[in-house]
C-alpha cells in the first residue's frame, strides 16, 4: 500500500495531481490510497504518525491556507518519519527551494506550476517517488531462477525484457549480457520483478528503462528496445506507455555494438 497525500488549498491542482497518480500508479501491481488536505492541522499530523511505518508520498504546495507553509509539514515529516517517506513540491512559489536543503529535506523534486514542463516534471516525480519505495523494501536486487540442473542468478538491472516463447511453455530473459531460457509464465516470473518492468502485452514484459521508442505506424503496435529487440504493445497500454516514457526516471544504458 502506498500513500498519496496532497497538501493544497485548489480543487483544480488537486484533481490534476490525483489524476497524474491515478494513471502512474495504472503501471504498478499495488494498491494505493490518496487523501488530501488544504492545512496543516490535527488530522494530518495524526495521520503523519499513524503512519509511521507505511509508505507515503507527500506532494506538497508552499502556501496554504490561513497562512500555513508546507515546508512546515515536510519538516514534520523528516522529524517524525524519515524513512519510507518521499516529498514533491508541487507550488507557484519559488520562495522555499533553499529551506529544503536547509533543514535536509530531500524533495524528489521542487517543481513550480507555472513552468514549461511542470506536467512531464510532476509524472516524472511521482514515479521517481513510487520507484523509490518500492525498491526500498523487500525488492530483491537479484532474482534466483532454476532449470533442471542449472541455477541463474540474475541481477534485475540487467534484464530488458522477457518473452513468451510462441508454441513451448517456455519464456526468453533478454539481459544486457546474454539470453537464457526457462520453463515458466509471465505470470510467475512478474511477481519477482520490481516496479521498473510492466507486462505491456499477455507475451511481453518489458523494463521501462531500456525503451528506445513506441512505434505507432505499423499494423500492429510494438516497442522497440534498445538492443533492436521488438515486443508487441496492447491497445489498453498504447496512451499510458507513451506518457510514462517521458518520466522515466533513469536514461536508458547505451547498447554496445
Amino acid at each position: 500500500m502506498i500513500f498519496f497525500v496532497i497538501c493544497n488549498q485548489y480543487e483544480n491542482i488537486i484533481k490534476k495531481i490525483s489524476d497524474t497518480v491515478i494513471k502512474t500508479m495504472s503501471f504498478y501491481n499495488e494498491t494505493y490510497e490518496i487523501l488530501d488536505y488544504d492545512l496543516f492541522d490535527e488530522q494530518l499530523e495524526k495521520f503523519i504518525i499513524e503512519k509511521n511505518k507505511e509508505k507515503v508520498v507527500y506532494i506538497l504546495d508552499v502556501n496554504l491556507k490561513y497562512g500555513e507553509y508546507g515546508i512546515e509539514i515536510a519538516k514534520y515529516v523528516r522529524e517524525k518519519c524519515n524513512k519510507n517517506k518521499e516529498i514533491i513540491f508541487y507550488t507557484n512559489s519559488a520562495n522555499s527551494v533553499l529551506q529544503t536543503y536547509d533543514y535536509k529535506i530531500k524533495p524528489v523534486d521542487y517543481i513550480l506550476t507555472n513552468s514549461k514542463y511542470c506536467n512531464v516534471r510532476l509524472e516524472k516525480a511521482i514515479k521517481e517517488a513510487i520507484n523509490l519505495l518500492l525498491n526500498s523494501v523487500n525488492i530483491p536486487k537479484k532474482i534466483n531462477i532454476k532449470e533442471n540442473n542449472k541455477e541463474y542468478f540474475i541481477t534485475l538491472n540487467d534484464i530488458m525484457y522477457i518473452s513468451k516463447i510462441k508454441g513451448t511453455k517456455k519464456i526468453s530473459i533478454q539481459t544486457k549480457q546474454n539470453k537464457i531460457v526457462i520453463k515458466e509464465t509471465l505470470r510467475n516470473i512478474k511477481k519477482k520483478l520490481n516496479a521498473n518492468f510492466i507486462r505491456v502485452h499477455k507475451s511481453c514484459i518489458v523494463n521501462v528503462n531500456f525503451i528506445r521508442e513506441i512505434n505507432k505506424k505499423r499494423s500492429e503496435e510494438e516497442i522497440i528496445m534498445i538492443d533492436g529487440g521488438r515486443c508487441p504493445l496492447s491497445r489498453q497500454k498504447i496512451k499510458e506507455l507513451s506518457e510514462l516514457k517521458n518520466s522515466i526516471t533513469s536514461q536508458p544504458p547505451k547498447s554496445k555494438n
